[in-house]
């Protein structure tokens, strides 16, 4: 039970995460620093969910580039400062974290992303 309520909690954290981008991308000018925060929330949420020995976390994000490839389809490449919730020095490692996101029809949801973390020899992939 207890499992299913964090599972869910995540994937409703995952979710808020993805619509704050969603929303941010749609606008015409974007805002570099708020795109930055929204990748970072995502980043942490969604990297709970991959494939990693101990859960990880996101420290903060730089936005290297942003492109748009189509109208609602989107290139985007970064660096995050990821580390593991269990290490007491909260010490962080940078990774690369390049993918593409494609936003909803009425540009409020992300459809669909596809995030590779890269850090240290290991990959990570965040998607929808």
């Amino acid at each position: 039970m207890e499992y299913q309520q964090s599972r869910r909690r995540l994937n409703n954290c995952i979710r808020r995460s993805e619509g704050r981008i969603a929303l941010g991308l749609a606008k015409s000018r974007w805002h570099k620093k708020s795109l930055e925060n929204d990748l970072e929330w995502l980043v942490t949420w969604a990297i709970k969910k991959a494939n990693t020995q101990e859960p990880m976390w996101c420290g903060s994000t730089k936005i290297l580039d942003l492109k748009r490839l189509q109208k609602k389809r989107f290139s985007i490449s970064a660096i995050a400062d990821i580390g593991f919730e269990s290490d007491p020095n909260n010490s962080l490692s940078s990774a690369q974290v390049s993918g593409v996101i494609t936003l909803n029809g009425h540009g409020n949801k992300l459809k669909t992303y596809h995030l590779i973390v890269a850090e240290n020899g290991a990959e990570y992939e965040l998607r929808k």
